[in-house]
């Protein structure tokens, strides 16, 4: 799955999660990735909720940090 971020400036960007595969970047665009037991979940049932932590880092400021809910579906 791949999650659009709308950042107001330039910085760096990072998605963390309990089941997540970690990432940092700088592009807008975060690709979600499931690791672990909500992999193993997903493969089995073919849908999984993950919780979604992003936070960006503005280049001259204090991060900010908003979490989202997201459901992961096997095609």
């Amino acid at each position: 799955a791949t999650l659009i971020v709308l950042v107001p400036g330039p910085g760096e960007l990072a998605l963390n999660g309990k089941g997540l595969v970690k990432q940092r970047t700088t592009k807008v665009k975060l690709r979600i990735k499931a690791k672990g037991r909500k992999r193993r979940k997903l493969n089995r049932t073919g849908r999984v909720k993950v919780a979604a932590k992003v936070t960006y880092t503005p280049n001259f400021g204090l991060p900010a940090t908003k979490t989202r809910k997201i459901r992961l579906r096997k095609l």
